[in-house]
C-alpha cells in the first residue's frame, strides 16, 4: 500500500531504453486472441499492437520528453 501511495503509480513509469520490440509477441497475441473471444467486434481489435496498448494505457508518450514506453 505503501507502494502506490504517491502521486503516480509505479507501473506508471516509462522504462527507459526499451522498445515495443521488448514485449514478447507471442504473449500479445495471446492477449488479443483472449480480448477477441469476449468482444470479437470491439474496435481496438483493429488496431496494430501500438495503438492497442496505447489504448489500454499499456503504452504512452511523456509529453515533456517525447519519450514512449
Amino acid at each position: 500500500m505503501l507502494r502506490d501511495a504517491g502521486d503516480e503509480p509505479q507501473d506508471y513509469s516509462i522504462l527507459e531504453h526499451f522498445t515495443i520490440d521488448d514485449l514478447d509477441s507471442d504473449t500479445l497475441k495471446a492477449y488479443r486472441n483472449r480480448f477477441a473471444s469476449r468482444e470479437p467486434d470491439h474496435p481496438f481489435l483493429a488496431l496494430d499492437n501500438q495503438g492497442l496498448l496505447e489504448k489500454l494505457g499499456g503504452w504512452r508518450r511523456d509529453r515533456k520528453t517525447g519519450q514512449k514506453a
